[in-house]
């Protein structure tokens, strides 16, 4: 029930998508505005308790929300996004943000501080397309397009690589790091190509589309 409740490790946000997703679908279907359903949202997220992490869940599922909202706007939201002054004042509030959390005020999962973190997102959607194109760029876009690929795949193989080093008796650290960061990165690299020459291995990470879906596409 762990896993339903209060879900260890990393399972957690998994749980959290699943539940975002959901939410956003039956608002959808009933019609309401989601920006309404924004709204609320942050609202829960300064007024709920910190228990079993429902702040935290609400606080969350806003990012969710405005990552939607992008996706069904982007059009208008980065003609929005091309303003200088919005853009500007976006840099501020991102970086004053940035300030408060490294004078060490908490920052991280406060809804009153939501707002440095939205400017912050808005600020890499105004500029990232910008960038030019290079093998970095590309390396950068796998994992993003690809992220709950090495969210899912990282851990197991980190867990593996860790208990190995402790059976050996390793004890410098940098060779956990190392190997951490390299597992961490293989994993997904090897899960993400699988995916892309095993289509049945999609079941591991994707809910299945529906055959209307599948005959637009």
């Amino acid at each position: 029930m762990r896993v339903l409740l209060v879900p260890p490790t990393y399972l957690w946000y998994l749980w959290y998508l699943f539940a975002f997703y959901l939410t956003a679908l039956v608002f959808t279907r009933l019609g309401v505005p989601l920006a309404a359903v924004f709204i609320g949202v942050v609202v829960a997220a300064a007024l709920v308790t910190p228990r079993f992490g429902l702040a935290n869940f609400f606080y969350l599922a806003a990012f969710f929300l405005l990552g939607h909202l992008f996706a069904l706007q982007e059009a208008r939201v980065r003609q929005a996004l091309s303003l200088w002054w919005g853009t500007a004042a976006l840099a501020c509030t991102a970086v004053g943000t940035a300030v408060a959390s490294a004078a060490g005020m908490h920052v991280k999962f406060e809804a009153e501080w939501m707002v440095g973190v939205i400017a912050a997102a808005a600020l890499a959607a105004r500029f990232a397309p910008a960038v030019p194109v290079s093998r970095a760029t590309k390396a950068v876009q796998l994992v993003g397009r690809n992220s709950m690929v090495f969210y899912l795949a990282h851990w197991p193989a980190m867990w593996a690589g860790c208990s190995l080093l402790v059976w050996l008796g390793v004890s410098w650290p940098w060779a956990y790091i190392l190997l951490n960061l390299c597992l961490g990165v293989l994993a997904g690299q090897g899960m993400s190509a699988l995916r892309r020459r095993v289509p049945a291995s999609n079941a591991l990470f994707v809910w299945p589309a529906r055959k209307t879906t599948q005959a637009r596409a």
